[in-house]
């Protein structure tokens, strides 16, 4: 219960509901990945970009906020910071597979769903990440200046 409150003191209700909705949206594509095979050629093009993208951004963005933030703060909570994110990348894949192995008829409806949650996950990311931007782009440049 400690380290469930230093992670909310120190990266907020914002980070965390970040998170969860990182959760979401990977439960989402890893369920929509169970579809019936006729529903298979909805997703191409752009909509499969984008929520490739976002499954990719939220992540990163919550990471490098969290790990900016545990640095300084509260170094202590930066494996459990780090565990939370890894958490709902793994936990929301093997949960989307299960369910979609043991309901696939719901699977169409994941999968439609997958890309505005994603998107959804990738603009609270942004908004939870934000304090760190300016932090993330000066350490960077400061390692590519010489």
């Amino acid at each position: 219960m400690e380290i469930a409150q230093g992670l909310l003191r120190t990266l907020g209700w914002l980070w965390l509901g970040a998170v969860a909705l990182n959760f979401f949206a990977t439960l989402s594509e890893s369920w929509g990945a169970f579809r019936l095979k006729e529903d298979r050629e909805k997703r191409i093009g752009f909509a499969a970009f984008v929520v490739w993208t976002a499954a990719l951004l939220a992540p990163g963005l919550l990471l490098l906020h969290g790990f900016v933030i545990t640095a300084s703060a509260a170094p202590d909570l930066i494996i459990p910071t780090v565990i939370c994110v890894v958490f709902s990348i793994f936990g929301g894949t093997l949960l989307g597979w299960a369910f979609g192995a043991a309901l696939p008829k719901a699977a169409s409806f994941f999968h439609d769903a997958a890309g505005p949650v994603s998107f959804a996950a990738v603009v609270a990311a942004l908004v939870a990440a934000w304090p760190s931007v300016p932090i993330a782009v000066s350490f960077i440049s400061g390692l590519v200046s010489p």
